[in-house]
C-alpha cells in the first residue's frame, strides 16, 4: 500500500467510525466509489476495532506496511502569523502536524515557542478531534519534564495549532553520547524520563510514542519529553481517538499497539524499556531497517529482545568504544544481571507482565543504584537479603525510613525467607508477624500510611518474642532477619527479648550452629553499636574462642575498638579483617573493612595512611561500579574529612562539592545520607573560613535531615543548630538564626530529654545570642526554662564554666543563700540560684 492509498483510507475508516457499531458495514457496502481492495481492507480494520480476533494470522500485515512508508505530502503554504507567534523556518514534522519555529516579542520580551500546525491533508473531522485532543491533555501536564504548552488556538482558515516551549539541546542518546555518561550516569537520567511519564499517566495521560527523537535534553542537563500528539487519555473518551492508535514507531511499540489491543500504561513502561535499552547497548531491541511488514510483526509479537550485554557485544568494535570508552568490559558487566532483568521485564510481550506503573519501573532502577534487591531480578531469600542490608549499611547512618515502600521490601524479606525453605503453614505464620506489626505499629489507621519501618519492625519484635518459644523452628530465623535489619538501619535501643531466646534455642538444637553463631556476631555487633562495652566484650571473646581468625569476627573487634576510641587497637583487627574478607569487588564487609580501618587510621592519627586505604578502595571499585556508584561516592566522602585532616582544605572543597550533588541525586533530598554530604562540604568551608558560602549546604543539610529522620531526631537537631550558629557569627545582628535554635532544643529536648547535656549546650549557644542583641529577658527563659533543671554534672566542667557565665550574664552577681535556706524553683532566680550556688559540678566537686 503506498502512502497516498494509506491516507485515503485512513480517512475513509476515520468516517466509518462515525457510524453506529452495527450500521458499519452496511455503510461500507452502500460505497459504490470503492474498490474491492479498499473495502476488504476497510472491513478488516472494522473487525479489529470490533475485538474479532479470528482474523488471518491475527496481523495487520499492510497497515504496518503503510505505516512503515508513509511520509507527509508538501503542505499547503504556511500563514507569516499563528496566535501570537511569528513564523520562521520549519523545525520538524510527524504523522499528526508540522512544527515550526515561532518569534514573539512583547514589550522587549523574546520568547521562541515550536508552533505544530495540523497537516492539510488530515483536516478531516476525526483529525481535528484527534489534535484538539493533544491541545487538551496538554494543557493538564505540568511537569519540569514535560515542555510546556504556551499557547493554542486556530489560524485564519480554523486549522488548529498548539504552541510549545521551544527545547534547545540535544536528542538523549545524543547527549549522553556528547558527554561520554557512563551506565550508571545514563540510568540516572534516564529516571528523568521516567519521571515525566509518571507525571503523565497521573494526570490520566498514556503518551505512546515514547522514543529517543521524542526525548531531548537542555543545556543544563534536564530532560524534556516531547510531542504528546497521538497521547491517549486514559478515560471513557477513548473513541475519540480509536484511530490514532494506527500512528506509531514500530521499533518502540508493543504488540497491543501493532494489534489495536487496549491501550493502559503498560505502552509506555514498553516504550521505555526499548528507549534504555537503546540507550545502555547503542542499539534499539530490535533492527527493522530493511525488513518487511510481517517480519517486524513477527520480532515484535512473538521474538524476545536479545539480552544487552550480548547486543552490545555485536556492535562492531569502534562503536563500542566510542559508548564505553577505551574498556569495554565492565560496561558489558553491567548490562548483566540485575539491570537486564528491569529492561527484559518492561519489554515483556503481556501488558500484565511488565511493571504495573513507570513508579514500578523507576523504584527498581532505584534499588539497582542504590544495591537494593531488584524486584525484576526474582531472586530468593539470601539474594534479597543480602542486597537489602547492603544498601543499608553502605549508607552508614540511623535511618528511621518512611514506611510504605519499604514496609513492602521488609515484607518480600521475610516472605521469601521463611517460604524457601520451609512449607506454607510455616510461610503464613511468618507472614501473620509481619501482618500483625503492621497493625500494631498504626493500630487506628490514623498515620495515613506514613508509618516508620522502626514502628514496623519494634512491632515484629514483640510478636517474636510474645511467640518463639512455642515455634522456635520459624521465629528464631524471624528474629535473627529482624534484628540484622534493625542494625542495619541504625535501630539499636531495641528489647534484645526475641534474639535472644532465639540464641538460646539454637544453642541447644541439634544442626542449629550455624544459626546459632550468626546470632551471637548480630548480638555482639548489637552491643558496640551501643557502646556498651563491657557486655560486648564479653560476647566477642566467646565468639574469638569458637572462630579463631574468622573474619567476620575480626570486623567486629576493630568496630569495637574504633567505638572505644582506641584506634592502635583497633587498626590489627581491621588489617587482617580486610586481607581475609572475600576479594569480590562489591563485598559490603569488606568495603566496611576498609571505612573502618581508615577511620581507626585518622583516629590514631595517621591522616596520610586514611587516605592511602580509602584510594586503595576506589581503585579497585570505580573501574568495575563507575563513579556514579553508591560505594564509590561515599568513598569519596569519607575522603573529604581525611583531606580536611591533612590539612588540604581545597582540594577537600573541590571534592565536597563534586561528591554532594551526585549523592543527592543517587538517594534523593529526602536522604540522611544526602544530608551527610551537604554537611561535609559545609564543614570544609568553614575550615576555609568560607563561612557564608557555608550556610546553603548547612540548609540543605537541615532540610535533608528532618525529611528524613524527623523533626525530633538528634542528627536534625544538631544539624539545626549549625546553621543557627553560623548564620549567628556571619551576622550576629540578624535574628533569623533564633529559628534554627529553637528547633534544635525542641527536637533534642523529645530525642533525649529537656535538661541532658546536649540541650544545655544548645540553650547555651542561643542564650548567647541573644544576649548579644540586648534580649536578656528572652535570653533568661532559654536558660531556665520552667519545669527544667539543666544536668550540668552531666554536662562536664567547660560547660558547667560556660552556663554559669550566662546565668552571671543576665542576673548578674548572684548572692547564695545561707545553708539550709532551699532556693524556689519556681522562680527565674531560685532556679539561677539552684544552679549556680548548691548544684555540685564536675569541676567543683569534692575529689
Amino acid at each position: 500500500m503506498d502512502p497516498e492509498a494509506f491516507r485515503t483510507l485512513r480517512a475513509l475508516f476515520d468516517e466509518a467510525m462515525q457510524e453506529p457499531p452495527e450500521a458499519r458495514m452496511q455503510w461500507i457496502s452502500s460505497r459504490a466509489d470503492l474498490d474491492a481492495a479498499t473495502v476488504a481492507e476497510l472491513r478488516r480494520l472494522l473487525l479489529r476495532e470490533a475485538g474479532n480476533d479470528a482474523l488471518p494470522e491475527g496481523l495487520p500485515v499492510s497497515l504496518l506496511a503503510a505505516a512503515l512508508k508513509v511520509e507527509a505530502s508538501p503542505d499547503a503554504p504556511i500563514p507569516a502569523c499563528v496566535g501570537r507567534f511569528v513564523l520562521a523556518e520549519e523545525i520538524g514534522r510527524g504523522g499528526m502536524g508540522c512544527v515550526y519555529r515561532g518569534v514573539r516579542e512583547d514589550g522587549g520580551v523574546r520568547q521562541e515557542a515550536a508552533v505544530k500546525i495540523l497537516r492539510t491533508d488530515l483536516r478531516q473531522r476525526r483529525a481535528l478531534e484527534r489534535f484538539l485532543v493533544e491541545r487538551e491533555l496538554l494543557a493538564r501536564l505540568d511537569h519540569p519534564g514535560i515542555a510546556r504548552l504556551l499557547d493554542s488556538g486556530e489560524t485564519g482558515d480554523g486549522t488548529p495549532f498548539v504552541a510549545m516551549e521551544l527545547v534547545r539541546g540535544l536528542g538523549l542518546i545524543e547527549y549522553c553520547a556528547s558527554r561520554h555518561l557512563g551506565v550508571v550516569e545514563r540510568v540516572i537520567l534516564f529516571r528523568q524520563v521516567v519521571a515525566a511519564v509518571s507525571h503523565a499517566h497521573k494526570a490520566l495521560v498514556v503518551h505512546r510514542d515514547i522514543k529517543p527523537s521524542n526525548v531531548m535534553v537542555d543545556g543544563e542537563g534536564r530532560v524534556r519529553l516531547l510531542d504528546f500528539g497521538i497521547a491517549k487519555p486514559l478515560a471513557n473518551d477513548v473513541a475519540a481517538t480509536a484511530t490514532a492508535d494506527r500512528f506509531f514507531t514500530p521499533a518502540y511499540a508493543p504488540p497491543e499497539q501493532l494489534i489495536g489491543a487496549p491501550i493502559t500504561v503498560a505502552c509506555d513502561v514498553y516504550s521505555l524499556g526499548a528507549l534504555l535499552y537503546e540507550l545502555l547497548c547503542g542499539r534499539p531491541p530490535f533492527e527493522l531497517k530493511d525488513k518487511r511488514a510481517a517480519e517486524i510483526e513477527r520480532l515484535i509479537l512473538v521474538t524476545p529482545p536479545r539480552p544487552m550485554a550480548q547486543a552490545f557485544s555485536s556492535l562492531d568494535e569502534s562503536r563500542r568504544l566510542e559508548l564505553a570508552g577505551r574498556d569495554v568490559r565492565p560496561w558489558r558487566r553491567q548490562l548483566s544481571g540485575e539491570l537486564e532483568s528491569i529492561v527484559q521485564r518492561a519489554l515483556r510481550k503481556e501488558p500484565d507482565s511488565r511493571y504495573a506503573s513507570a513508579d514500578a519501573m523507576d523504584e527498581d532502577l532505584v534499588n539497582w543504584l542504590e544495591h537494593r534487591p531488584v524486584r525484576a531480578a526474582g531472586a530468593g531469600r539470601l539474594y534479597r537479603l543480602r542486597k537489602f542490608l547492603r544498601r543499608n549499611a553502605i549508607a552508614t547512618a540511623a535511618v528511621v525510613i518512611v514506611a510504605a515502600s519499604i514496609g513492602v521490601a521488609f515484607a518480600l524479606v521475610l516472605r521469601e525467607t521463611i517460604a524457601a525453605n520451609r512449607e506454607r503453614d510455616r510461610a503464613r505464620e511468618a507472614l501473620s508477624v509481619l501482618g500483625e506489626a503492621f497493625v500494631s505499629a498504626d493500630p487506628t489507621g490514623l498515620s495515613g500510611g506514613d508509618i516508620s519501618a522502626r514502628n514496623i519492625l519494634d512491632a515484629a519484635s514483640r510478636r517474636i518474642s510474645e511467640h518463639v518459644d512455642g515455634k522456635p523452628d520459624v521465629y528464631a530465623e524471624l528474629a535473627e532477619k529482624v534484628a540484622d535489619v534493625q542494625l542495619a538501619l541504625g535501630v539499636v535501643d531495641v528489647d534484645d527479648t526475641g534474639v535472644m531466646r532465639a540464641l538460646e534455642w539454637a544453642g541447644r538444637e541439634a544442626g542449629q550452629e550455624n544459626l546459632a553463631w550468626r546470632l551471637s556476631l548480630l548480638q555482639a555487633r548489637r552491643l558496640v553499636a551501643r557502646h556498651a562495652f563491657p557486655d560486648a566484650e564479653a560476647a566477642l571473646l566467646r565468639l574469638e574462642r569458637q572462630k579463631p581468625g574468622d573474619p567476620l569476627v575480626l570486623l567486629a573487634r576493630g568496630k569495637f575498638w574504633v567505638a572505644r576510641g582506641e584506634p592502635a587497637e583497633a587498626i590489627p583487627f581491621l588489617t587482617r579483617a580486610v586481607a581475609a574478607l572475600p576479594r569480590e569487588t562489591d563485598d559490603i564487609e569488606r568495603i566496611d573493612a576498609h571505612w573502618q580501618l581508615a577511620e581507626a587510621q585518622r583516629q590514631k592519627p595517621d591522616p596520610a595512611a586514611a587516605m592511602s586505604t580509602l584510594q586503595s578502595l576506589l581503585g579497585g571499585l570505580e573501574p568495575v561500579v563507575g563513579a556514579n556508584h553508591a560505594t564509590v561516592l561515599l568513598t569519596r566522602l569519607r575522603s573529604v574529612n581525611v583531606l580536611l585532616d591533612l590539612k588540604r582544605v581545597d582540594e577537600a572543597i573541590s571534592e565536597a562539592q563534586t561528591v554532594s550533588p551526585r549523592i543527592e541525586s543517587l538517594y534523593g533530598r529526602t536522604s540522611s545520607v544526602s544530608a551527610q554530604a551537604w554537611s561535609t562540604l559545609a564543614l570544609a568551608l568553614v575550615r576555609a573560613q568560607r563561612y557564608g558560602e557555608s550556610l546553603e549546604p548547612y540548609r540543605k543539610a537541615a532540610q535533608s535531615f528532618a525529611e528524613s529522620l524527623g523533626e525530633n531526631h538528634v542528627a536534625t537537631a544538631r544539624s539545626y543548630f549549625n546553621l543557627a550558629l553560623m548564620q549567628n557569627y556571619v551576622d550576629p545582628s540578624d535574628p533569623s538564626s533564633a529559628e534554627g535554635f529553637r528547633k534544635a532544643i525542641a527536637g533534642a529536648s523529645i530525642a533525649r530529654n529537656p535538661a541532658d547535656p546536649l540541650v544545655t549546650f544548645f540553650r547555651i549557644e542561643y542564650a548567647k545570642s541573644l544576649i548579644a542583641r540586648g534580649e536578656k529577658g528572652v535570653a533568661r527563659e532559654v536558660l531556665l526554662p520552667e519545669g527544667v533543671m539543666p544536668d550540668l554534672a552531666g554536662a562536664g566542667p567547660d560547660i558547667a564554666r560556660v552556663f554559669r557565665g550566662q546565668i552571671e550574664a543576665v542576673f548578674g552577681s548572684l548572692d547564695c543563700p545561707k545553708s539550709g535556706r532551699e532556693p524556689d524553683l519556681g522562680t527565674f532566680e531560685g532556679r539561677a540560684r539552684e544552679l549556680y550556688c548548691n548544684r555540685p559540678t564536675v569541676d567543683d566537686a569534692p575529689t
